[in-house]
């Protein structure tokens, strides 16, 4: 049987993050929350959303007091 893959392509996991941060990119999902909301703080709410996003989506929360379940964190 012919092999359908080319010999050069190479193969790796990346997970989930990448995935949102570039399908946020595609959608100037971080653009169109700074343009909807006025804000005087240093950190955009564009980015603030986004970095929610990533928080929300990994796989170990980055408080350390509150553990990760499926549908919520709740205290240890």
């Amino acid at each position: 049987m012919e092999n359908l893959v080319p010999e050069h392509l190479t193969f790796s996991e990346v997970g989930h993050l990448p995935i949102i941060k570039n399908f946020a990119k595609k959608i100037k999902l971080v653009e169109t929350l700074d343009a909807m909301v006025d804000s005087e703080m240093e950190l955009s709410p564009g980015v603030a959303i986004l970095a929610w996003y990533w928080t929300r989506f990994r796989e170990e929360p980055l408080c350390t007091g509150w553990k990760n379940s499926s549908r919520k964190r709740t205290p240890n």
